[in-house]
């Protein structure tokens, strides 16, 4: 994603979220800067999202709410509102 950012998604309701990881003397450090359900951004049950450029491409999960089971793409700067669907 850059800047050290990781973006997870996880399955069966767990919803998605954004990790920092850091390069430190001793190793590494991460802090986890963003979490949310199916049904506030972007998550994936089964499918690896994709990313091009600045958008992710999932198929969300069935307990998405009104975007279940839909192709969706979200900016990398904004996993909780997609700009499409």
């Amino acid at each position: 994603m850059g800047n050290n950012e990781i973006v997870v998604t996880t399955g069966y309701g767990a919803g998605g979220g954004r990790i920092i990881v850091d390069k430190t003397p001793s190793g590494f450090s991460a802090r986890v800067t963003e979490i949310h359900t199916p049904k506030e951004g972007l998550s994936s049950e089964q499918q690896t999202p994709l990313l091009t450029g600045d958008f992710i491409w999932t198929i969300n999960p069935k307990d998405a709410g009104a975007l279940r089971n839909q192709l969706t793409c979200y900016h990398v700067s904004d996993l909780r509102n997609p700009v499409w669907s």
